[in-house]
């Protein structure tokens, strides 16, 4: 789908803006590795991690030049705000800090790009599809999911499938068969008023990753790994496990 020429086109940009960091910071900054694998409305990720910048392919292609003049600049400026500014990426009183702070713009200020963080390009072409859902309510909260076709026809067979929140005892889910919708994007969870769930603040790393999978039903096992990485603090080889373990309820 990317010509070269644009692949070319990215790599000399990347060179642009690592030479003009190199200079401004006296620092010496790794080439990252890049691949073109982002999908839906998101136009690039940072792994500062794994030291890894990825970009959509559909939207690249749709808007070259001003993508590589603004969201080039903005994968590469996360990764030299993790080498300059350290501080930036840690947390402060149990809060994450914003991964598009005064530090990651000061940088965006130094590579002359835009220091919004949301673009506007047209991403009609770049949604991904939603499947089919299928909603159930768990027996314990009464919290109310939209499942794919995988994991509702394993319940159909008899398969175990619990709501993480709730457990396995108390988290059995009920099938609704008066609601069959196929949306244009997919609600992750519609918890009731009385649902007795913990918040986001004091829910379980299984749970909280388990929500992030159902969040991203279009990412592949290498993002989905990578999402748990950052946002929940985990070691790669973790990661692993749990998708692993999520991924067979599909």
């Amino acid at each position: 789908m990317i010509t070269e020429a644009i692949k070319q086109r990215v790599e000399t940009k990347i060179a642009q803006c690592i030479t003009t960091i190199e200079k401004k910071y006296n620092v010496k900054f790794k080439k990252p590795v890049v691949h073109y694998n982002v999908r839906g409305t998101t136009a690039g990720k940072a792994w500062y991690k794994q030291w890894i910048v990825g970009f959509n392919a559909v939207l690249l292609t749709e808007n070259v030049d001003a993508f590589i003049a603004r969201t080039v600049p903005h994968e590469i400026a996360h990764l030299a705000t993790e080498l300059i500014y350290p501080h930036a990426h840690t947390r402060t009183w149990g809060k994450k800090r914003s991964p598009h702070g005064i530090e990651w713009a000061s940088i965006m200020t130094v590579l002359g790009a835009d220091e919004t963080r949301c673009h506007k390009y047209d991403t009609t072409n770049s949604r991904v599809k939603r499947k089919t859902t299928y909603e159930y309510q768990c027996a314990g909260c009464g919290a109310k999911l939209n499942l794919g076709p995988k994991r509702h026809a394993a319940l159909q067979r008899g398969t175990l499938i619990w709501h993480s929140t709730c457990g396995k005892v108390r988290g059995k889910l009920a099938f609704v068969p008066t609601t069959l919708v196929s949306p244009t994007i997919k609600p992750a969870m519609i918890v009731s008023k009385a649902a007795n769930i913990p918040s986001r603040g004091t829910e379980t790393k299984l749970a909280k990753c388990y929500r992030l999978f159902e969040n991203y039903p279009g990412y592949s096992r290498a993002e989905m790994i990578n999402v748990f990485v950052q946002e929940c603090d985990m070691t790669p080889a973790g990661a692993a496990t749990y998708y692993a373990k999520f991924n067979k309820t599909r």
